[in-house]
């Protein structure tokens, strides 16, 4: 190959386009194969909640749940509404091209440690990653989080160079903060950071000031609406609770009484209920903390054995999913499928690797110092692919670390150190792969047919969403929330008898979940069969006193049996019986007028005209109270 030539190559690997053409094309053919699909046109879960915090803020709207989500994806996802309509397909192209980027940043890092060659191959393993290409068409903030931590790294590469780059850095990692609050703890590294790598004062006061005030500034609007001292978000105090208690498999936001299928209206309610006043968002994630700190206290041994699997499924070969099935993904549209492994399965080894040869590289330890403070931010909580995919840009340029190394194996005049530390290390990345078993079979598809038959359902299509649940059930017998699904379809059709009997099915699942015992009692009761019916509603409120449905099923129950012996005119079991149903629904004003009259009827008639009056403010047109203080009043 002659010299100019060599340079041609050269110039065109080091450059830019070839990258981001290459993530763009990938990213566009993901699209035209993704764009009609029910996955595509309804978000779910956390997606659908940030895709409706967006049309909020499209319309100069702050939204309910702002407190309790990171406000930057939902914020720039509302921008995008503002400008171009709620389609989903402009949100998806703008996030093609921030992954499209990315890729080329993870290049320019890439090439400022390892030089151009190594630097463009680790741009293209970015381009081509499944999973990378996966969260970009996703309206999640993954994709804003990867490009936000690239961009801080990428001006802490060159923070030597230009002073302002220090403003940029802080303000980049500030924007992944207000992302995801994970980056948080890492601003004392950086700044420590910078202390050891420029000795200047006035950098690190420059990088703090815009690392702080964009966070200042989230505070104060937090404040504002009443919410708190909150300063990114008040989901930490959750997650942490969720990660901690007994019942946690260290993967999936598994709330006890209500599984994955929990919202933040309950997560309020069960703190009020427990503290026995209303809260703002602040002391909502106090609460939970504080309440995750107990269960670790209460039992140190079982929260380090939690602890410990978190760390090792963090680094897991398999992709733990959290709002869909990746790998059933991955079957219906084979682009992500096919791509998959190039992500932890095949970078993770060969990252540890470049890490055990290049640990005292200047240029590498940022990216190391940054891996190490994410994962063990993340442990305390649950992991989940969606969690740690952030870190997978920075293992592929740790990875390249690993090539010149390995490729030397075979070469007597090599270092021992390197040749047998990459050895060692790409050995100690496989270990890494499999040091956990997660019990996640990625062959068995019923967690994917399930939340495609949810889509078919909110699609207005009940026989193909009963068919995605059955094959679901044909899968895996034991998978939860089908049953209840189906439940509820048989319910709506008038069978209550099939939907008992998937009740009992969902219960069998999952015996802690509250919503099915009420449910399969709310059934009973239409069947007729009300001593049943009130031993479900009375387990429901023992596993979610928040339950307010339950609650009200409970007090109805006793009500119609306080009417019936008030029919008898046997009072004291009226009485009896209606302050049961008081317990559950203090407000009721049918209950309130029971209680009155059963009390006339006993002889206890001091304050009743001014409870029957306090009745009537709050209901003018409930006849029963009207009536009854005007038998009171002429009885006087």
């Amino acid at each position: 190959m002659t010299t100019q030539s060599h340079n041609l190559i050269s110039q065109a690997i080091s450059g830019s386009g070839l990258i981001f053409t290459l993530a763009i094309t990938i990213r566009l053919l993901y699209l035209l194969s993704y764009h009609d699909s029910p996955q595509f046109i309804i978000p779910v879960v956390d997606a659908e909640e940030y895709h409706n915090m967006a049309i909020d803020f499209s319309h100069g709207n702050l939204p309910e749940q702002i407190a309790y989500r990171p406000p930057a994806y939902p914020f720039l996802l509302g921008l995008v509404y503002m400008l171009f309509g709620q389609g989903l397909i402009f949100p998806r192209l703008i996030q093609i091209i921030i992954g499209a980027f990315s890729c080329v940043l993870v290049q320019k890092i890439g090439i400022k440690i390892f030089g151009n060659v190594l630097g463009f191959w680790a741009g293209a393993l970015a381009s081509f990653s499944g999973l990378m290409i996966y969260y970009d068409l996703e309206l999640l903030p993954t994709s804003l989080v990867i490009l936000f931590n690239l961009l801080f790294l990428y001006a802490m590469q060159h923070i030597k160079d230009k002073s302002s780059t220090a403003l940029w850095a802080g303000l980049w990692l500030a924007a992944s903060a207000l992302a995801r609050p994970v980056a948080l703890t890492f601003f004392p590294f950086a700044i420590l950071w910078l202390w050891f790598h420029t000795k200047n004062i006035g950098k690190i006061t420059t990088f703090i000031i815009g690392a702080i005030t964009p966070l200042i500034i989230s505070l104060l609007i937090h404040i504002s609406i009443g919410a708190g001292p909150v300063l990114v978000s008040a989901q930490g105090g959750i997650n942490f609770y969720i990660g901690n208690h007994a019942e946690s498999d260290g993967m999936t936001a598994h709330l006890p009484g209500s599984g994955t299928g929990w919202n933040w209206d309950q997560i309020r309610s069960n703190a009020e209920i427990s503290m026995g006043q209303t809260l703002t968002a602040s002391q909502v994630d106090r609460y939970y903390w504080r309440e995750g700190v107990k269960l670790i206290k209460q039992d140190p041994i079982r929260a380090f054995k939690a602890t410990w699997r978190k760390a090792r499924l963090y680094w897991n070969r398999i992709e733990i999913s959290s709002n869909r099935d990746l790998y059933y993904h991955g079957q219906s549209f084979p682009i992500v499928g096919w791509l998959m492994w190039i992500g932890f399965p095949l970078i993770l080894p060969l990252a540890i690797s470049g890490i055990a040869t290049g640990y005292r590289n200047k240029s590498l330890q940022l990216l190391m110092l940054f891996m190490v403070i994410q994962f063990l931010t993340a442990i305390p909580f649950f992991v989940n692919a969606r969690f740690r995919h952030p870190l997978l840009p920075i293992l592929i340029i740790l990875a390249l670390g690993s090539v010149t190394p390995l490729a030397t194996l075979l070469k007597r005049k090599t270092s021992s150190t390197i040749k047998y530390g990459g050895l060692i290390g790409l050995v100690a990345g496989v270990l890494l792969l499999f040091a956990a078993n997660s019990g996640i079979d990625t062959n068995r598809n019923d967690y994917g047919l399930f939340t495609d038959g949810t889509l078919y359902e909110r699609m207005g299509k009940p026989e193909i969403a009963r068919d995605h649940y059955l094959r679901a059930l044909k899968t895996n017998p034991r998978s939860t929330f089908v049953n209840f699904n189906l439940a509820e379809m048989a319910r709506d059709d008038g069978d209550l008898e099939l939907a008992s009997a998937y009740y009992r099915s969902e219960i069998e699942n999952q015996p802690g979940y509250a919503k099915a015992w009420n449910n399969l009692g709310v059934t009973l009761m239409e069947l007729g069969e009300t001593e049943r019916a009130l031993e479900c509603y009375e387990q429901a409120i023992k596993l979610r006193p928040d339950l307010q449905e339950t609650a009200n099923n409970i007090a109805k129950i006793w009500g119609l049996r306080a009417l019936q012996a008030a029919e008898e005119d046997n009072w004291v079991q009226t009485m009896k019986l209606i302050t049961k149903s008081l317990h559950y629904n203090p407000d009721n004003p049918i209950y309130r007028t029971l209680e009155i009259e059963a009390k006339i009827h006993l002889g206890d008639s001091i304050g009743i005209g001014e409870e029957l009056k306090s009745i009537i403010d709050l209901y003018p047109s409930f006849q029963p109270a009207i009536d009854l203080l005007k038998e009171v009043s002429i009885g006087k």
